[in-house]
């Protein structure tokens, strides 16, 4: 029994080398195996290094072999695409240039012309104004030529020219404009009185430029009258009238009025006179002696000469804004004022005179 005991375990321990032996050398030849492997990749990695080091050194010979004689050639080509490019920009800005400039032309020759054809329309509706305002004065003088008659006493009567000694008239050496101003359904300043009854700033302007144009007449002065009777005449037309018969003056006659809280009030008084903001030497030496001249007829507080208008010192009444000539426009006092209605009706006749003789005395120191 022991012997076959012992003949198992010599055969165990033989078996167990065997397996020992096997497994050994099994891990041996893997190991064995393994460095094969590594020691193959690393030589066809080298291997394809050194394939690569040797085809970039043939291209790189490739390269300065073929482009050095294309380097001068790019250089040359890429300057002259560069000209090209600016002298396309360049070209392309003197267009853009041209294109807007002649936009801006075309745009300015466009307002040019709608300018010039307005004008035109202007003149033309000027013209046509001025001929039916000629006409209306020349039939309003002939109607009241031939409806005066020098024996009838019942008109307002003419002041009397034998008072003074007068110059000798020379007839239509100076044209002088006399403006009544408003008429027709213009009344003006309207003062209503207790009783009902109506004083019209339209009636007194014309009263009293009738009067005046009686005395300048006397010197021989030509007087155009843009009215003569209760018509209205548009504001423009009165200037225009003036400066198509060229004449030597411009006189509007008006009377003011004040009010307070929307009512006519008597706190205000005199008589002042408005001439062009821009204070023209001629105008403001005339208006100066027609004011000192009614001032010294009395009746009236001296309110000065004005420039502009009441609203604005820089902007001016169209009579004084579009006359060509020298111009004004006389306040005759306030028809909201009880004393200067009593001066106003009870010196009319010697405001005329006075009026008349510092235009025709004026008239003679500009010759």
């Amino acid at each position: 029994m022991s012997s076959k005991k012992g003949k198992r375990k010599e055969n165990q321990v033989v078996t167990e080398a065997k397996k020992s032996a096997e497994l050994q050398g099994t891990d041996e030849l893997q190991k064995t195996q393994e460095k094969q492997e590594v020691q193959e990749k690393a030589e066809v990695q080298e291997n394809q290094e050194v394939q690569e080091v040797s085809e970039i050194q043939e291209i790189k010979e490739v390269q300065e072999e073929v482009c050095v004689p294309e380097n001068s050639q790019t250089k040359v080509l890429k300057k002259a695409l560069l000209w090209r490019f600016v002298f396309s920009g360049i070209l392309t800005a003197a267009v853009v240039f041209l294109a807007v400039c002649l936009y801006k032309t075309s745009a300015d020759l466009r307002s040019v012309q709608a300018f010039s054809n307005g004008l035109q329309t202007e003149l033309n509706n000027t013209e046509v104004r001025l001929n039916e305002v000629l006409k209306k004065v020349n039939e309003n003088r002939a109607s009241v030529e031939d409806t005066v008659n020098p024996d009838d006493t019942t008109d307002e009567p003419v002041p009397s020219v034998t008072s003074k000694p007068r110059p000798t008239p020379v007839p239509e050496v100076y044209t002088v404009c006399i403006d009544a101003g408003h008429g027709g359904y213009d009344g003006g300043a309207v003062l209503v009185s207790e009783d009902g009854t109506k004083r019209q700033e339209k009636d007194d302007n014309l009263r009293l430029a009738k009067l005046v144009q009686a005395e300048l007449e006397t010197y021989g002065v030509k007087v155009i009258m843009t009215r003569e009777d209760d018509t209205f005449i548009e504001l423009y037309d009165r200037t225009l009238m003036a400066n198509a018969m060229d004449a030597d003056a411009l006189i509007s006659l008006h009377r003011n009025a004040y009010y307070l809280g929307g009512k006519m009030s008597e706190r205000v008084g005199g008589v002042e006179i408005w001439i062009h903001s821009s204070r023209p030497t001629q105008a403001r030496q005339l208006a100066n002696r027609i004011l000192d001249a009614i001032l010294d007829v009395g009746g009236m507080e001296d309110r000065g000469v004005r420039y502009g208008s009441m609203s604005d010192g820089e902007e001016d009444y169209a009579i004084n804004r579009r006359s060509l000539m020298p111009s004004m426009i006389i306040e005759m006092g306030f028809i909201s004022n009880a004393g200067d209605n009593e001066a106003f009706d009870t010196n009319c006749e010697a405001y005329a005179k006075a009026i008349a003789k510092e235009v025709y005395e004026w008239l003679e120191s500009q010759r």
